[in-house]
């Protein structure tokens, strides 16, 4: 597999020759990519979620029809009792919540010091971009095979 400039630049490129295509044969070509590649793909990037937020996560992967795959992850709307929403839960997965830094002041009778107050999400448990990665090779296959398929029955032999 390329590096992921390189594999950054060939999506570019495909989708902007993408946005060149007959609107008819665009649409054909989104309803086949969304069941055949990115329906199975949502699937396995829900399946991957862990944790205790895995099933919260797990039903905020979507698929969307699109000329090339798209998936979508998260969503705005509370999902959890204490009113984060999937976004925010996806990033702190994959990302990690970091620390925040509490200084408790120095007193006379103690020394000041600093305390990190915030672990939520440490150490992150990524499971989007290791799902992505390891299922790349299939979907680029899957791709061009449904790309060639749409394009031979629409415009013929």
């Amino acid at each position: 597999m390329s590096t992921p400039d390189e594999f950054a630049r060939e999506c570019e490129a495909a989708a902007k020759a993408l946005r060149r295509v007959p609107k008819e044969l665009k649409r054909a070509l989104a309803q086949e990519v969304k069941t055949e590649i990115a329906v199975p793909l949502a699937t396995r990037i829900g399946g991957a979620a862990r944790g205790p937020y895995g099933h919260a996560l797990s039903g905020s992967v979507k698929a969307r029809a699109s000329a090339d795959p798209q998936i979508v992850i998260g969503g705005s709307k509370a999902i959890v009792s204490g009113g984060a929403s999937a976004r925010q839960l996806i990033y702190g997965t994959e990302f990690g919540g970091g620390k925040r830094v509490t200084a408790v002041p120095r007193t006379a009778r103690h020394r000041g010091y600093k305390r990190a107050s915030t672990n939520q999400f440490h150490p992150a448990h990524p499971f989007v971009f290791p799902t992505v990665e390891r299922n790349a090779d299939w979907v680029l296959e899957q791709f061009a095979d449904i790309t060639l398929k749409v394009l031979s029955n629409e415009i013929g032999d």
